[in-house]
């Protein structure tokens, strides 16, 4: 994996929407492997519908890559990331980082997002964030 390329990638993800969404297949092979703390699956059209997913039922979204670290003895690379969104009418902020595998030619086998959904996301909703907060308060 070449700087070139991790560059590409991260400004792909930085800049990602709908209509840029159709380079994923300049980076991802088609039995890309993807997990998730809600979903799995390997196949390239699946990520494809996971990210039309996302664009259409979560307003805003937005990647920032903050930081990155490859091997090029293993042809592995993880970026940290920001996911950026609207909620309940609130900015929100999901902070994580994804950890890919390439192949011989440069393109992502392995896709795993590593994110806390109980403290970035289920914390900061109203109803299920109090019951949460409610039970850890009893429990612990």
């Amino acid at each position: 994996m070449n700087n070139d390329k991790i560059n590409q990638l991260i400004s792909w993800y930085d800049n990602l929407t709908p209509s840029t969404l159709n380079q994923i297949k300049d980076f991802y092979a088609e039995n890309t492997y993807f997990r998730d703390p809600f979903y799995e699956f390997k196949s390239l059209d699946s990520l494809i519908h996971y990210y039309q997913e996302m664009f259409a039922k979560i307003k805003d979204p937005k990647f920032t890559i903050t930081k990155n670290f490859s091997d090029s003895n293993t042809n592995e690379l993880v970026l940290f990331w920001d996911f950026h969104f609207m909620a309940l009418g609130k900015p929100m902020t999901i902070s994580g980082n994804t950890h890919f595998k390439f192949n011989n030619e440069d393109k992502i086998t392995h896709h795993v997002d590593y994110w806390d959904s109980v403290n970035e996301l289920w914390m900061k909703t109203p109803v299920i964030g109090n019951m949460l907060k409610l039970f850890y308060k009893i429990a612990f």
